[in-house]
């Protein structure tokens, strides 16, 4: 029993339509799954998933404390054992590419001064960073 033609083209069209489906992405299978609705300590795991990334030079743990703040910690890296503590409200997270590399830090900048930012995420990849910044807006929300 010989197959039709019609077979054999939907097989060549399917094969193709999947592996062009993986053109320019990571294939990282730890990307996360972001919604609005995620409870907040839903959001504060893939935060902390997203920070403790095995390429990051530096690791980044965060906790929602009372009033609103946030506390980032950092170790490793170039930042030894720093906590920092961020007011949610006041702050807006950014998105910036370092200039010497194709990878990104995330900062929650103050919106009403001139003070600098603090850094919740650094070298990370496009999409790690992006659903940081994503991430740092929607914890906002339980504020």
């Amino acid at each position: 029993m010989s197959k039709s033609p019609n077979a054999y083209a939907f097989a060549a069209v399917a094969g193709l339509a999947l592996s062009a489906c993986s053109d320019g992405y990571s294939g990282k299978n730890d990307t996360l799954h972001l919604a609005y609705g995620m409870s907040q300590q839903a959001t504060l795991d893939a935060m902390n998933q997203l920070g403790d990334g095995r390429q990051l030079p530096t690791r980044f743990q965060f906790a929602l404390l009372d009033g609103c703040i946030l506390e980032i910690q950092a170790s490793g890296g170039l930042q030894r054992n720093v906590t920092q503590t961020v007011p949610l409200n006041g702050t807006e997270a950014t998105l910036e590419k370092n200039p010497d590399s194709e990878s990104y830090r995330v900062q929650m900048a103050y919106t009403s001064a001139d003070s600098p930012g603090h850094t919740a995420l650094e070298g990370a990849d496009w999409i790690d960073a992006t659903q940081m910044k994503w991430l740092l807006d929607y914890v906002r929300t339980f504020c």
